[in-house]
């Protein structure tokens, strides 16, 4: 049983979504990812990697309908958990362990906007989990790798998601999509 501090946390399931098809959201999310992905005095990220993950995690492409967690009022394109005083929803996920999917009740952030969660996300990309050569999306750097093809091949994103098929499914959103062409 949640004590009632988080049912109030818990998602709410009759947002409606503002786009219509996944070719709305790419359109629309395409300037957003390429402004953000390539800030000044900042490490270049890959805008169809970012644009791809957001498909992916946000179930827009999907005959389902886009995730609650995307939609108004949580913004959370990525599914990006929350830590420590973060604001966040409660909602029901699945992670991959011991070679078997897990139900798992996780808080992720509450975004007051799109662009924020796409900041949010560049924000992990740049200056997550530690520094230096230890850095852990280091790999999803411009300037370490030469396109985003190498991000997936070698793992430049090792940890982001437990779901074995995760880069799969990614490379095939960036190819159905022609999403490379954001990289440019």
């Amino acid at each position: 049983m949640l004590p009632s501090a988080q049912k109030s946390n818990l998602i709410k399931t009759d947002n409606k979504s503002q786009f219509n098809n996944v070719q709305d959201f790419i359109q629309w999310i395409s300037p957003l990812a390429i402004k953000v992905s390539t800030e000044a005095k900042q490490e270049a990220l890959y805008p169809s990697l970012m644009i791809a993950q957001a498909i992916h995690e946000s179930g827009v492409a999907r005959a389902i309908g886009e995730s609650q967690l995307a939609r108004p009022p949580y913004h959370n394109l990525f599914g990006i958990k929350a830590r420590g005083d973060q604001a966040y929803v409660l909602t029901w996920t699945w992670e991959h362990m011991n070679n078997e999917n897990i139900s798992v009740l996780a808080g992720f952030r509450r975004f007051p906007s799109y662009e924020q969660s796409l900041q949010a996300y560049a924000q992990l990309l740049r200056f997550g989990r530690g520094t230096g050569e230890d850095f852990y999306y280091r790999g999803t750097w411009q300037s370490n790798t030469k396109d985003v093809w190498e991000v997936l091949d070698k793992g430049g994103l090792r940890g982001y998601a437990t779901d074995p098929a995760y880069f799969t499914a990614i490379r095939r959103i960036i190819n159905e999509h022609n999403l490379t062409q954001f990289d440019k």
